[in-house]
């Protein structure tokens, strides 16, 4: 609630947003972005992954705007509202931060009755020019919307920037996705990751936590790596700049397979679900239903994917499959799978190494990576025999894209001792890999698959073993010093 002991100065506006201690890194694009929404919309909701800086960002782009609005900019925190009972717990918490308490005189009551929440928040703010800043809604969205709803047609005045994992699903309502900061490319020299608004504020908070860290030749290339790992996500990365002094960055890089564990405390002055990674990602996971958490858990074995490969994957039998498609939907509603502009699915890093470890809870891990397998082996030999014809570029260009998922399959192949599977992905792999000059790989997985004690039919393994023989050719080829040298004239 407002205190009257800390009323606005005259000429100021009135406000309760807090006065940021550490600067906005990497965000004014999308603060310039999101000031032109509210320029001709009502209402704006900033969506994305829990510690991507929704809040961040919202309390940046309000107090941009807090000169254009007399009455005020608010900050209303619902985080701690329980969903159950949040119908009156969402107005009451605006209410507080207005400083509407239930002897302010509002005019007469509707037909000589008491006045509810609703019709007391109404009467104050028509007529008023206000923002309200709606925090981290995704628990309570139905209450927010109806509440949301309900203000905006009583106040014309009245804009509202809501944050949360989802949309409040409303009309009218805009949406604004945070992204990730943007992270370098593998090997970038110092002046190009520099660049990197995610390098930038992981620098800046492990200059904070070490003063004599600085970016250099030295580390760049683990920093990369580094900042990569963490998906640009600013928690994270702060998170990680806390360590630096205390274990440097080429321990952190090297320890990021236990990110949980080596990013377990944060600021004390955060919110307890905002304090770790793994709190965040609980938090996600909790608001959840069981037909997301299955489908999430087991998306988490593959390198992205395509609608089909994800329904044919994460699903227990056809009628299963036809069911995946809108849990996916919710899924990237929620933001907790991103899809890009070809219309393939994938996991944050973060968020699939949280999923693989609730997978591995579910003890579903060995079925599920088993149908990776199996569905990326059919996909290359059904690719097979497009490459010895006119859609060869075609064909290259779909291997291409899935070479991730094509490697994962392998790996849990051999992991899971199935020589044939192994094998049949070798096989059918072979002749791609040396068109697009892959040569050396080539020869390490045929060795990988023909390593594998499992049964496997035998012509199926004279077959690998013939690639082998060749591409060993090929290899030899390439290093001899004869063959390689130019013929005289």
């Amino acid at each position: 609630m407002r205190d009257p002991a800390l009323e606005t100065p005259p000429g100021q506006c009135p406000t309760n947003l807090p006065t940021p201690v550490t600067e906005l890194i990497g965000r004014e694009a999308a603060v310039a972005d999101v000031l032109m929404s509210l320029e001709s919309r009502r209402l704006v909701t900033l969506t994305g992954p829990g510690g991507v800086g929704k809040t961040r960002l919202g309390v940046a782009v309000a107090a941009a705007l807090a000169p254009s609005y007399p009455d005020g900019v608010w900050l209303v925190e619902l985080t701690g509202l329980d969903g159950a009972h949040a119908a009156d717990a969402v107005a009451e918490a605006v209410m507080a931060v207005l400083g509407i308490r239930e002897n302010t005189m509002l005019g007469p009551a509707p037909a000589g009755e008491p006045m509810g929440h609703l019709d007391r928040l109404t009467a104050f703010l028509r007529g008023k020019r206000l923002l309200l800043l709606l925090d981290n809604c995704e628990h309570v969205a139905g209450q927010v919307a109806e509440l949301v709803l309900a203000l905006l047609h009583a106040a014309p005045g009245l804009r509202v920037l809501a944050t949360g994992r989802e949309r409040l699903g409303m009309a009218g309502e805009v949406l604004y996705a945070v992204p990730p900061l943007d992270v370098p490319t593998p090997g970038a020299d110092v002046e190009a990751i520099w660049e990197s608004s995610a390098a930038r504020l992981f620098c800046a908070r492990a200059a904070d936590a070490d003063p004599g860290f600085t970016l250099e030749a030295a580390n760049a290339r683990v920093v990369t790596d580094l900042v990569r790992g963490l998906d640009g996500l600013p928690l994270a990365l702060e998170l990680a700049a806390a360590k630096v002094r205390a274990l440097g960055v080429h321990e952190l890089a090297a320890r990021l397979d236990d990110r949980f564990r080596l990013l377990a405390a944060g600021s004390r002055g955060a919110p307890a679900r905002h304090r770790t990674l793994q709190a965040v990602l609980d938090w996600s996971w909790e608001l959840l239903t069981d037909n997301e958490r299955v489908v999430l858990r087991r998306l988490a074995v593959m390198d992205g994917g395509t609608l089909a490969a994800i329904e044919s994957i994460c699903a227990d039998g056809d009628a299963a499959a036809r069911g995946v498609a809108g849990t996916l939907a919710q899924l990237v509603d929620r933001s907790m799978v991103m899809v890009t502009g070809d219309r393939r699915y994938r996991l944050l890093q973060t968020i699939a190494a949280y999923a693989r470890a609730r997978l591995d809870e579910a003890e579903e891990s060995d079925a599920v990576r088993a149908r990776h397998s199996l569905y990326h082996v059919s996909m290359a030999e059904a690719l097979l025999p497009g490459l010895f014809g006119p859609d060869q570029q075609s064909c290259l260009q779909q291997l291409d894209t899935e070479h991730g998922n094509l490697h994962c399959a392998l790996d849990h192949a051999i992991a899971q001792g199935s020589a044939e599977l192994a094998l049949r992905l070798v096989d059918a792999l072979a002749w791609s890999l040396l068109l697009r000059g892959r040569v050396r790989q080539a020869a390490r997985w045929a060795d990988r698959a023909l390593a594998v004690a499992g049964p496997a039919p035998q012509a199926l393994r004279a077959r690998v073993h013939s690639w082998q023989a060749g591409i060993a050719i090929l290899l030899d080829v390439e290093h001899d010093p004869a063959a390689a040298a130019p013929a005289p004239r």
